[in-house]
């Protein structure tokens, strides 16, 4: 047999083995394939699953407060007459009722520590009362806000019947109920970041973010308006809608945090696949 002879009959094998071991390595690898996606695709129903429960406890903390301070505004049994420009002649009795009004308010948003401010609305005029562990100018705003959302709502339909109201003000979002009350309007508002913040302090593995969105799916808290696209795109998303409130409690997840056991195994198949095909 000449070299040409030999060449050619090498070839012909080395082709022939080549050919058998694509045959013989493609179903296989087809199966790894098909395996890898089934398993990548229940670890992620199952991380939706856990990382769902750890978020849950804090959705029904929100809940909760919601219910209670919609409860004590349900409960006011105030009279704002006394807010109105009182007379010369009971200038120091209708002084001394708000003063005992301003009072009482102080003393029930000791007991719920959570909100951020009680309002009083007159049909004209609107007064808070907030909590000291909030800042003033953003309360301010909010107030601003209110007054003005209050001056257009209609005085034949019940607010306390429309739950409660998104609002979002200086890139700040907030959450509002209250109730028709004789000579005015009653209510309370939350500031989002004071709902989220048991969750926030947590510190979560693999949380980046939660915020609120409305029923729109927009975000309340304008900071995350620009890129909310991105947000959803660029991290795992879990959503859990509030029962008390229009509002959905959206969380973004670090992949590399809450998948980094599915990403070991695929490096792991990667690398006996590519031993295999070597």
């Amino acid at each position: 047999m000449n070299n040409s002879e030999k060449t050619s009959y090498f070839h012909s094998l080395r082709g022939k083995l080549i050919l058998w071991i694509i045959i013989l390595l493609l179903p296989i690898l087809v199966l790894l394939l098909v395996c890898t996606t089934a398993i990548t695709r229940s670890f992620e129903q199952q991380m939706d699953a856990y990382v769902q429960e750890m978020v849950s406890p804090f959705r029904a903390e929100i809940d909760a407060l919601l219910a209670a301070a919609r409860r004590y505004i349900a409960e006011q049994k105030l009279d704002l007459s006394v807010m109105d420009s009182p007379d010369v002649r009971h200038q120091l009795e209708n002084l001394q009722k708000t003063q005992a009004l301003g009072d009482q308010i102080s003393d029930n948003l000791a007991a719920y520590p959570d909100i951020n401010a009680i309002f009083l609305y007159n049909g004209t005029d609107l007064w808070f009362i907030y909590n000291y562990d909030c800042s003033y100018p953003p309360n301010q705003g909010a107030a601003a806000y209110l007054e003005a959302y209050l001056a257009e709502y209609p005085e034949d339909s019940p607010i306390f019947q429309a739950g409660y109201l998104p609002f979002s003000t200086n890139g700040t979002g907030w959450l509002f109920s209250a109730i028709n009350v004789p000579g005015g309007i009653i209510g309370c508002w939350f500031q989002d970041t004071s709902l989220l913040q048991s969750l926030n302090k947590a510190k979560l593995p693999g949380l980046e973010a939660a915020v609120f969105s409305d029923a729109e799916g927009q975000p309340l808290n304008a900071a995350f308006a620009g890129e909310w696209d991105n947000w959803h795109s660029d991290y795992f998303v879990t959503e859990q809608a509030l029962s008390s409130a229009p509002l959905t409690l959206t969380a973004f997840w670090d992949r590399g945090v809450i998948f980094s056991a599915l990403y070991h195994v695929v490096y792991l198949v990667a690398v006996c696949l590519l031993i295999v095909a070597v």
